[in-house]
């Protein structure tokens, strides 16, 4: 039987926004800021283990709606579906590579010399990297749940460290890794919760109990969830032994392209934001940046949601939101 989100399709992703670049399997688009603006703008970075659009969900709670909203414009880098030839890159062309290259295509269409880094999880991690290795276009950097102590992962970190999981061989196997093996993983974390969610939300929906919105909320974020995507395989791999199984990040001792990216260069303002309910990067896991970064100007958010409730939740769209807008505008 299929799910509810392959029964009722739900359209996303609404924030007027033309696709301004493409990088092989990756693309750039921009959304600009309603009315005349001169602000730098916000450059968005997700996670490559699923679709951007869940920080432009629905309207009323869309990140990049609520940014642009404010007067500010932003970009988003989509890593889009690798390709059979993605398999062999690695962090140094997803990093120093696309990411830069995107990076240096926002500067230069909106004139400014730097600008403000929002990753999110491994969207973190990516641009964490690439400012400790390019700090100079980076004006702020904002870290939503990202982890840099994978010891503390939880069951994730467990599996990598203590189940001698070899992630070379199995990329070696596959290529790309599927997206539906990665999928499974992070449903294993809290197995039935899928199950029970989707039972729970159609006795709902046939009693007549939830709202449109509600239903539309629910049947977006189950499109989010359903939609896997595949990680390059080489690059998952380094993923999985450089950060999980021997906790580089934490030690200053990761290297993209044969060069370590120290996080005491990383010196601009910084704002992290932890979901408190995170069981996939619990608080621990990602609040030690604040002492690995060399900043003097760091700021922490902790908002009492899960993992995604960071982008989707009304409560970090009523709190969160607002005062990263006023964080960054002081430091324009």
């Amino acid at each position: 039987m299929p799910g509810a989100a392959e029964q009722f399709r739900v359209r996303v992703g609404r924030t007027p926004s033309r696709l301004v670049r493409r990088d092989g399997a990756a693309s750039l688009r921009f959304y600009p800021a309603r009315g005349r603006t001169r602000k730098p703008p916000v450059f968005l970075v997700y996670a490559m283990v699923n679709r951007p659009f869940i920080l432009d969900l629905l309207p009323g709670l869309s990140v990049v709606e609520r940014l642009t909203a404010a007067g500010r414009p932003v970009y988003l880098l989509d890593w889009g579906e690798p390709r059979e030839e993605d398999a062999g890159r690695g962090l140094d062309d997803y990093i120093l590579g696309v990411l830069d290259r995107s990076i240096e295509a926002a500067r230069r269409r909106s004139k400014v010399g730097s600008l403000h880094l929002a990753g999110y999880c491994e969207g973190g991690v990516f641009s964490l990297l690439y400012t400790a290795l390019r700090p100079e276009k980076v004006r702020t950097l904002a870290l939503l749940a990202t982890p840099v102590d994978y010891k503390r992962m939880g069951t994730l970190s467990v599996w990598a460290r203590r189940a001698n999981f070899d992630a070379g061989r199995l990329a070696r196997s596959y290529g790309n890794i599927p997206g539906s093996f990665l999928h499974a993983a992070f449903e294993v974390l809290k197995p039935f919760t899928s199950l029970r969610a989707e039972g729970e939300f159609l006795s709902k929906m046939l009693d007549g109990a939830l709202s449109k919105e509600q239903q539309e909320h629910f049947l977006a974020l189950e499109r989010w969830k359903k939609e896997h995507v595949a990680h390059p395989g080489k690059a998952f791999a380094e993923v999985v032994r450089g950060l999980f199984q021997e906790n580089r990040l934490l030690k200053n001792a990761f290297k993209v392209g044969g060069k370590a990216a120290d996080l005491r260069r990383v010196k601009c303002p910084l704002f992290v934001a932890v979901g408190e309910k995170d069981h996939l990067v619990p608080p621990a896991a990602a609040l030690p940046v604040t002492r690995l970064a060399a900043s003097r100007d760091a700021r922490v958010e902790r908002v009492p949601v899960g993992h995604i409730g960071l982008s989707v939740s009304g409560r970090a769209h009523k709190e969160l939101w607002p005062r990263y807008l006023d964080w960054i505008a002081e430091r324009d």
